[in-house]
């Protein structure tokens, strides 16, 4: 689902699947519940979604799925490790949503911050090879790496360079700046005629 604006300019929540018939688009049937939709996305995670217009497709390809044909890679952000003993890729098979998942991940690169910063941030590759909720989220969860900025699952925040700090007095001032904009804005509408 995401956020699409109605009539009056208020945000509403759409789903992929009532976008896609809204256009006309022809969509398997064979799940009713999510018409076309092969398998799903976590909100708030990018990527590639699978759909079938067709019902002979969507079978082929929840076929594809169930028999673990195609490979569902994820990057993921997390807190660099701070133990020596972290592998650099490895699987881990831990239960999520009461049911058994495995992923595999291996570390593709590391950002290291500058001198005034603790803890670099690290960029892995998980492959998922079950299919749960949230699965990478509460994989990288479990070894200790939670997604940066995950809002259920991490309460970790990269550090921020120096250079880049913003100070209480910056703060206040940017505040002050957006006040005296909404004004501005606001005295500019209402210099307008009305229809």
């Amino acid at each position: 689902k995401g956020a699409a604006q109605d009539d009056d300019g208020s945000k509403v929540d759409i789903s992929l699947e009532d976008c896609l018939l809204d256009m006309n688009l022809s969509l398997s049937t064979v799940n009713p519940i999510a018409r076309g939709i092969v398998h799903r996305l976590d909100r708030g995670t990018s990527g590639c979604i699978c759909l079938a217009k067709s019902n002979e497709a969507h079978l082929k390809l929840i076929a594809s799925f169930f028999l673990r044909r195609v490979t569902k890679k994820y990057l993921a952000l997390v807190p660099s490790p701070s133990s020596s003993s972290f592998q650099e890729e490895g699987t881990i098979d831990a239960l999520v949503g009461g049911k058994p998942a495995t992923s595999k991940y291996r570390v593709v690169s590391t950002f290291h911050g500058d001198e005034s910063s603790s803890q670099g941030v690290t960029m892995l590759e998980v492959e998922t090879l079950t299919g749960r909720k949230h699965q990478v989220r509460v994989h990288c969860s479990e070894i200790g790496l939670p997604i940066i900025f995950d809002p259920l699952y991490s309460s970790f925040q990269p550090p921020v360079p120096a250079s880049r700090r913003k100070t209480k007095k910056d703060l206040q001032r940017n505040k002050k700046r957006k006040a005296e904009n909404d004004n501005a804005e606001d005295r500019d509408k209402s210099s307008l005629p009305k229809p």
